[in-house]
């Protein structure tokens, strides 16, 4: 969204239900904001791991007994810049320079993951998407999570094009995905909604947990950040 702003493939909006939405959420020009997020968790299968042995911060993610052991999505850059952001440059890139010499099983696409992880090839999915984890964890599928803080929170934003052909309808969509009545219709099909007042469908991926939504810097980087991480996990 950023980078339609960017390219003027946005138009201005300021809705009235965004004032209601935290300001980690939302454009402070008005051009777009969170529909609904999801957070980023480490995931296992708990047939091969124990909940009390998995990794409990991003520094365990180094020790030696989880080499080989860890699956990651071969395109996650937000993961990447995030964990820059969070860390600050020196500490993120000597982290995540560690962490790609742990033998990572790096494949593409978070389904494929999610599926290969219930299915026993590994025992750890380090950047699950915590929604999707907990849908199958409900329908009976060896698989949890833990967090490892802070949370990386990823955003998924709605705004109106600037070429939209029917404007005034596109307002009225806008406004409602935004109110109250919009974000249960998101959590209805398992989504977290961005409207802090709206009780998430699975209230452990948010409620006591630190959180650290995505920094608009990351966007302002994303093709320096893409190259980074290509060089670093997939060289």
């Amino acid at each position: 969204m950023i980078n339609h702003k960017k390219l003027s493939h946005l138009q201005k909006y300021l809705s009235a239900e965004q004032r209601a939405f935290p300001k980690e959420y939302k454009d402070p020009d008005g051009y777009w904001t969170a529909f609904y997020m999801d957070t980023q968790v480490l995931a296992y299968n708990t047939r091969l791991l124990a909940r009390e042995d998995a990794p409990k911060t991003y520094e365990d993610l180094l020790l030696s007994k989880w080499k080989g052991k860890m699956a990651m999505d071969d395109a996650d850059y937000i993961m990447y810049g995030s964990l820059l952001e969070m860390m600050g440059r020196a500490r993120g890139l000597s982290f995540t320079k560690k962490l790609a010499q742990q033998d990572l099983i790096v494949r593409g696409g978070h389904p494929l993951l999610t599926q290969l992880l219930i299915g026993g090839e590994f025992p750890i999915y380090l950047d699950g998407f915590g929604s999707n984890i907990e849908k199958f964890k409900a329908q009976g599928a060896p698989i949890d999570w833990v967090a490892l803080e802070p949370v990386i929170v990823s955003l998924n934003p709605v705004g109106m094009a600037v070429n939209a052909p029917h404007p005034n309808s596109a307002r009225l969509l806008v406004e409602f995905l935004l109110s109250k009545e919009g974000q249960e219709v998101g959590r209805s099909v398992g989504k977290i909604p961005a409207l802090p007042e709206v009780e998430p469908p699975y209230p452990r991926l948010t409620k006591g947990l630190k959180l650290f939504p995505v920094p608009l810097s990351v966007a302002d980087r994303y093709g320096e950040i893409v190259k980074e991480f290509r060089e670093i996990f997939l060289k």
